[in-house]
């Protein structure tokens, strides 16, 4: 079913032929009643992550200003396509979740697509190309254009789809060309608010982001397929030695905790303790 906690078979049908597939890298077939897993699917080595499960806030990863992504109105409404998203003092925890917090948004669960806001699912976070975005949906993205909120209830543009960091800390790119990152304006404008806008990747370290849920690996999730939810395999740490590393490809062996990381991982933890 759609929340992938049962599976229907056919009594004495061929039908009951289908395919589990573990975000793309490692596929499992079963036929009839009888599954072929190396493993059970259990709390223990996999988890469901659905789109509540990843609502909550996007906050600035690094400084004491406790900065949230926000969304503020244009003609009095907070939730009119074409609102400007920029970043304010996140507010404090609330213990229900049922009153709309213009702070609340639904992170993309498979690791790519759509960053929603929570209580109205139709609107979503785009990257703004012009006056006119759907007659300038042709024109190639430059750093400084602005974050707007945009109609997503039918077919999603790929300006408004973003691909999340593998864990719930890093740099939030932009789907439509992964050289650009979602970043947010050093100048106030004339309401005094600092707004999200593009900036480039590389070498960028101030716009990192803490984000409600983790997103795919890159790896595990290839074509950057977006859905409402994802069986995932729980990442668990590699241990390694320094000089006798065992890491797969593209990660290095920390001598700081002996655990195989991303060179921006290691880094990051090396800042945090100066």
């Amino acid at each position: 079913d759609a929340s992938l906690n049962t599976i229907y078979c056919k009594p004495k049908d061929a039908d009951n032929d289908w395919l589990i597939d573990f975000g793309g890298i490692a596929k499992w077939k079963a036929s009839g009643y009888q599954t072929y897993l190396p493993v059970t699917v259990g709390a223990d080595t996999f988890h469901y992550q659905d789109q509540w499960g990843c609502s909550g806030q996007v906050r600035l990863a690094k400084g004491e200003d406790n900065l949230c992504m926000d969304v503020s109105g244009t003609t009095g409404k907070k939730y009119d396509k074409g609102s400007i998203l920029h970043v304010s003092q996140c507010p404090p925890p609330r213990q229900d979740h049922k009153e709309e917090e213009t702070t609340d948004w639904i992170a993309p669960p498979t690791g790519a697509g759509p960053i929603r806001l929570r209580f109205h699912y139709e609107r979503c976070a785009c990257i703004s190309v012009g006056q006119n975005d759907a007659e300038d949906g042709d024109r190639e993205l430059e750093v400084g254009m602005p974050i707007k909120l945009d109609d997503c209830s039918g077919d999603i543009s790929e300006r408004c789809q973003w691909i999340m960091p593998p864990t719930t800390y890093g740099s939030i790119l932009s789907g439509l060309n992964p050289k650009f990152c979602l970043g947010y304006s050093q100048d106030e404008d004339s309401e005094g608010r600092q707004n999200l806008e593009l900036v480039l990747c590389k070498n960028n370290r101030k716009h990192k982001w803490l984000t409600p849920c983790p997103g795919v690996p890159p790896e595990s999730n290839p074509h950057q397929l977006s859905g409402s939810g994802v069986l995932t395999r729980k990442v668990r740490p590699r241990f390694c030695v320094e000089k006798d590393s065992e890491c797969p490809d593209n990660l290095i062996c920390s001598a700081q905790d002996g655990i195989c990381k991303t060179v921006e991982q290691d880094s990051s933890d090396e800042e945090g303790e100066e």
